[in-house]
């Protein structure tokens, strides 16, 4: 899978499945219902640490969040709503093209 390819899939769980920040993950038989930016990049790549930080800085290099913000604090901002992580995943993948 490439970029582009990756950050659809992830953005998809998100529509799919919910958006979570902070600790409103909630785990039913092992599963989490409602993903944050980071646990959908890392659920659709599971298996590829490297390509999971790859895919995480494109993102935040689309959207220009500063390297000293991790993904999971811009996520989790009192602020943030599902609609702008939506749009965020949109930026991401449109810079991938």
């Amino acid at each position: 899978m490439n970029r582009r390819e990756i950050l659809t899939a992830a953005k998809q769980l998100i529509e799919t499945r919910g958006w979570a920040k902070g600790d409103e993950q909630v785990f039913a038989e092992g599963c989490p219902h409602g993903f944050c930016v980071a646990t959908a990049v890392t659920k659709t790549l599971w298996d590829n640490i490297s390509a999971q930080a790859d895919v995480l800085r494109a993102f935040r290099e689309a959207n220009g969040i500063e390297p000293v913000i991790t993904i999971g604090a811009w996520n989790d901002a009192p602020e943030r709503t599902k609609e702008q992580v939506l749009a965020a995943f949109d930026k991401a993948i449109e810079a991938c093209a």
